[in-house]
């Protein structure tokens, strides 16, 4: 598939999205269900903006998502599909948060 733009990724392995209280319900629902038909994605993460909370799916042999859930200031998530692992600390250093998130 060719795209006339250089702002859409066509095949990802990774996606990473920071949820917002207006868009969080969009993104763990339809939105989701649109990139489960990406073929090439193994990989879709949340990231909560509120709190230190991090949501890591990851995609199945048998197509099926395991919902991974990162809670609290010192788990680390490891990417597979980047050979990459980020800590909460890392995720949200220079975040300040209200009482209520940490």
């Amino acid at each position: 598939m060719d795209d006339s733009f250089f702002d859409t990724l066509l095949n990802p392995d990774l996606i990473i999205e920071v949820l917002s209280p207006s868009t969080g319900d969009f993104d763990r629902g339809a939105k989701f269900d649109h990139y489960k038909t990406i073929e090439s994605l193994t990989e879709y993460i949340l990231v909560w903006q509120d709190k230190k909370r991090v949501a890591r799916y990851t995609k199945q042999d048998d197509s099926n998502w395991l919902l991974t859930d990162f809670i609290g200031g010192d788990a680390s998530i490891k990417l597979a599909s980047i050979e990459c692992v980020l800590t909460m600390e890392d995720i949200y250093a220079k975040v300040v948060f209200d009482d209520d998130g940490e």
